[in-house]
């Protein structure tokens, strides 16, 4: 994964292949880190499992958080294993911070995949080009 320190644009690609060195959109020298796992993060079978044995195991108001933490993992298959910090990007951008959701569905409306991450809730998982993100985020600034 490399990704640029000065405006965060993000990119992964496979070890062994060529990776981009500078940042396209700004030309810094791109942070590399890895190698890291770059499949899947998430068996939705398995989520699926741990959804409905759930109801026994815990008091109600907790199986319902667990719920829905698993339903927010499940909503990152199919998406690259890293996430784009929605706070981290506004303050480079210095603007306010719009909601994740609204984010996430101003991503949608433009024709592109999105889905909050598990591992934050300011993370969007998107199929977007970086640009697009952070085009939405100055659209949404409050």
């Amino acid at each position: 994964v490399e990704q640029c320190p000065r405006c965060g644009w993000i990119h992964h690609h496979r070890l062994g292949t060529s990776g981009q060195g500078r940042c396209p959109s700004c030309g810094l020298s791109l942070q590399v880190a890895g190698p890291l796992w770059l499949g899947e993060l998430h068996d939705p079978e398995f989520l699926h499992g741990m959804k409905t044995h759930l109801d026994p195991w815990f008091d109600p108001k907790d199986a319902e958080r667990i719920a829905q933490k698993l339903r927010v993992m499940a909503g990152e298959v199919g998406f690259p294993p890293y996430f784009l910090d929605i706070g981290d990007a506004c303050d480079r951008l210095d603007i306010g911070t719009p909601g994740t959701r609204a984010v996430v569905k101003a991503l949608q409306d433009r024709g592109y995949r999105a889905a909050p991450s598990s591992f934050t809730g300011r993370g969007v998982k998107t199929d977007a080009p970086y640009e697009v993100f952070l085009e939405v985020l100055r659209d949404l600034a409050p």
